[in-house]
C-alpha cells in the first residue's frame, strides 16, 4: 500500500454494507500518530504506565461483549465460543429462502439465474476426505466464474490483532488483499467463509412447515453450538474492524450452504441448499456480492505506521451536529479500529481519539447502537440536560445524533411466513458523539490519591445528577471513570442512564431494569445480580462505585494480599451461575459486603452439597 498522499485510497467495499459518511482527509499536516495507540495494559502494574491501554465498557448483562474487559479468568477458544452460543440464543432469524435473501439484501430479481461457469463447479469439493482438504476446491470453483474478488485460505494464519482468530477462507477485493499470503485481516476482509465437513455440524436445522412458529431454529447439538459461536465471533472480529452497517457470512456444511446476513439486533439465516446441485445459487451470490460495488465514496491517506501494526491509514468520519443531524463535523480517526466488541449483537460500543477538524483539537469520540425504545433518551439530551443543571464533574459534549438512516432490520422481519421463533429484537440506531476532552482511563492514575479522588468525583456528579437533574446514571464502572490533565474525575457514558421525572408531566418514571441493558456485570451491585426483576435505583449505583473501587486497587496497586488471595478476591467481580430464572451472582459480593470475608467455598441453591466451587475456608 502506498503512503503517497494522492494515493487512490482503501478499495471497493459493497455500497449496502459501507459507512456512507467516510469521506477523505485533507493533506495538511498529519496528527502525530501517538497519539492513536497504546501498549496493553499489565495485569496489576505496581505503577500504571502512561501508555497502557484502556479497557472499554460494553454495559450489557454478563455477555462477552460486555464481560471481556474486566474478567480476571480467560477461557480456552472451544469454551468462548460455545458461552457466545447460550448468549446468543434467539438473535438468529430463520430460515429465510435464499431467492428471498437475495433479493431482499443483494438486489436480485426474481428468482436465481443461472450463472456461465457454475453448472458442476463444485463437485470437486465432495471428493474431501477431511474438512483441510475442502478449502482448495472450493476456492478454485468460486474462482472459474468470479475473478473480481480473491478467496484465501487462512484457516492456519489468523488475525494478531483479533484473538488471533481465523476463518477458513477469507475473501478480499482484488485491491485489498493483505501484503502476507494465507493472512487474516478482518479489517480488509468482504466476508468469510466457514466450512465444516460434517452435515451434522450444521449450527441450524430447517422447519419442515413454512412458519413453524415454536420450531427452534438453532440446532442445539454440542458441535453445532460451538460453531454457532464461532461465527458470532468472526463477524464480531469482522464488524467490529470496519465501518460497516451490515455484513455477510456464507457457511458451509458438507453439501449443504446457507447465506447469513447480519446487523447489531441479529442474523437473518437462509434455508439449507444444496449447492452442488444448485451451484447456480452460491454462484450468483458472488456475482451479486461483486456487483454491489460501486467505485469508493471515500479516500484516505496512506501514512503507514512502521512501528505499530495496527496503524494503517488514517480515515475521516462524520459526526452528526446535536441540533440538526443534517449538519456534519469531520473528524480524523487512526484506522484499523480498535477490536473492542467480542459479540456481534447489541451496542458494540468503539471509543477512539479523534481530531476535530474544526476546532483542530483532539478529543474523545465514540460509536454505538442505541436502542430505540420508549424511554431511552439520546445521550445528547441527557448531557444536554445535566449541563442546564451544572451538574459538575461531567465531560463537555461536543458533537452528537443519529447517524442518517443506519438502523438495523431484524425487527421487521420477524412476522414473515419463513420465520421460526426467535426472541423479541428491538430497533437500534448508530449513534456517534463527540466530548470535547482528552483524559486518561481511571487505572491510569498517578498516585493512590488521584485515583480516590477521580472516584469521589465520580460520585459527586453521581449525586447531583439524581438530586439535581433527577437523572441515575445506571453503569457506574471502571470504565465510565475517567481523569483529566488536572487530576479531575470525570463521569462518562449516559447512555443507559435514565430521568426519574418526566420533564412534561412532572410525573415520577418508572426506573424498570431492561434485560440485558443492565450495567457491567463485574461492578453491579449484589442485589442487582441475585434478583432479575429487581429495578437499579440509587444504592445500586453507590454499591457499584464500591466496587470500582475495590476492583481497581486489587488490579492495579500494591497490596498485602498473596497472588492467590488476589485472584480469591477477584472472584467475587466474575461470579455467576445459572438457575430456574436465569443467569445470576452477586452471592460473593453480598457476603464480602456482609462480612468483609470473601468465602473460597460457595454453594448455591441449585447445586448439590457434593459439588462446591473451589477450594474450601475464607479469606
Amino acid at each position: 500500500m502506498s503512503d503517497n498522499p494522492s494515493s487512490t485510497g482503501s478499495p471497493p467495499i459493497p455500497s449496502s454494507s459501507l459507512d456512507p459518511n467516510l469521506l477523505s482527509p485533507p493533506t495538511s499536516t498529519p496528527i502525530p500518530q501517538s497519539v492513536f495507540y497504546s501498549q496493553p495494559t499489565p495485569n496489576r502494574p505496581v505503577t500504571p504506565p502512561q501508555n497502557a491501554s484502556i479497557p472499554t465498557s460494553t454495559p450489557i448483562s454478563n455477555k462477552t461483549s460486555g464481560n471481556h474487559s474486566y474478567a480476571s479468568e480467560t477461557h480456552d477458544r472451544d469454551s468462548a465460543n460455545y458461552c457466545l452460543a447460550q448468549e446468543t440464543s434467539g438473535y438468529f432469524l430463520g430460515a429465510m429462502p435464499p431467492q428471498k435473501f437475495l433479493k431482499k439484501f443483494l438486489a436480485a430479481d426474481e428468482g436465481t439465474p443461472r450463472c456461465p461457469g457454475s453448472e458442476g463447479a463444485f463437485e470437486s469439493v465432495l471428493s474431501a476426505s477431511k474438512e483441510v482438504d475442502m478449502y482448495a476446491p472450493f476456492i478454485t470453483a468460486v474462482t472459474l466464474f468470479m475473478d473480481k474478488l480473491v478467496l484465501v485460505d487462512t484457516h492456519a494464519n489468523g488475525d494478531a490483532l483479533r484473538d488471533n482468530l481465523a476463518p477458513d477462507i477469507s475473501v478480499y477485493a482484488t485491491n485489498n488483499v493483505p501484503d502476507t499470503n494465507a493472512k487474516t485481516d478482518f479489517s480488509r476482509m468482504e466476508l468469510f467463509v466457514e466450512l465444516k465437513f460434517a452435515e451434522t455440524s450444521d449450527p441450524f436445522r430447517d422447519p419442515t412447515e413454512p412458519r413453524a412458529k415454536d420450531f427452534r431454529f438453532e440446532n442445539d447439538s454440542e458441535v453445532s453450538q460451538s460453531n454457532r459461536g464461532q461465527l458470532c465471533s468472526y463477524t464480531a472480529a469482522h464488524a467490529g474492524s470496519q465501518f460497516r452497517v451490515h455484513t455477510f457470512t456464507l457457511s458451509i456444511c458438507g453439501r449443504f450452504a446457507r447465506f447469513i446476513h447480519w446487523d447489531h439486533s441479529g442474523m437473518t439465516v437462509t434455508q439449507s441448499f444444496d449447492y452442488i446441485e444448485e451451484p447456480h445459487i452460491l454462484a450468483f451470490f458472488f456475482l451479486a456480492l461483486h456487483t454491489s460495488q460501486s467505485e469508493p465514496i471515500q479516500h484516505v491517506e496512506h501514512r503507514l505506521r512502521k512501528d505499530n501494526p495496527a496503524h494503517r491509514e488514517f480515515r475521516i468520519i462524520m459526526v452528526p451536529d446535536h441540533d440538526d443531524p443534517k449538519v456534519e463535523t469531520p473528524f480524523i480517526i487512526s484506522f484499523p479500529l480498535k477490536y473492542t466488541a467480542r459479540s456481534p449483537f447489541r451496542q458494540a460500543t468503539r471509543p477512539m481519539l479523534a481530531f476535530n477538524m474544526e476546532t483542530r483539537e483532539i478529543i474523545f469520540l465514540k460509536g454505538y447502537w442505541r436502542v430505540d425504545v420508549d424511554g431511552m433518551e439520546k445521550e445528547g439530551e441527557i448531557y444536554a440536560l445535566l449541563e442546564s443543571k451544572n451538574i459538575p464533574n461531567i465531560a463537555p459534549f461536543g458533537k452528537g445524533n443519529d447517524v442518517g438512516s443506519h438502523t438495523t432490520i431484524m425487527n421487521t422481519l420477524r412476522n414473515e411466513e419463513w420465520a421460526c421463533w426467535s426472541r423479541e429484537m428491538v430497533l437500534l440506531r448508530q449513534y456517534r458523539m463527540s466530548l470535547d476532552v482528552v483524559a486518561r482511563h481511571l487505572v491510569l492514575f498517578k498516585s493512590s490519591k488521584e485515583f480516590v479522588s477521580a472516584i469521589a468525583d465520580a460520585m459527586e456528579a453521581h449525586q447531583h445528577a439524581y438530586f439535581d437533574a433527577y437523572v441515575l446514571h445506571h453503569d457506574i464502572s471502571a470504565g465510565n471513570i475517567l481523569i483529566t490533565c488536572e487530576g479531575k474525575g470525570l463521569l462518562i457514558d449516559w447512555d443507559l442512564s435514565i430521568k426519574l421525572i418526566n420533564p412534561k408531566t412532572g410525573k415520577k418514571v418508572s426506573s424498570a431494569r431492561r434485560p440485558d441493558w443492565t450495567g457491567t456485570w463485574q461492578f453491579m451491585s449484589a442485589a442487582l445480580l441475585r434478583n432479575n426483576k429487581k429495578c437499579n435505583e440509587l444504592e445500586d449505583d453507590q454499591e457499584s462505585c464500591l466496587h470500582v473501587l475495590t476492583w481497581t486497587a486489587l488490579r492495579f496497586t500494591q497490596h498485602t494480599c498473596s497472588e492467590g488471595d488476589s485472584s480469591m478476591f477477584l472472584r467475587v467481580f466474575d461470579e455467576e451461575y445459572e438457575d430456574q430464572e436465569g443467569v445470576k451472582g452477586g452471592d460473593l459480593k453480598r457476603g464480602f459486603l456482609a462480612t468483609r470475608e470473601i468465602p473460597r467455598c460457595e454453594v448455591h441453591p441449585h447445586e448439590s452439597e457434593g459439588n462446591p466451587k473451589e477450594g474450601g475456608g475464607n479469606v
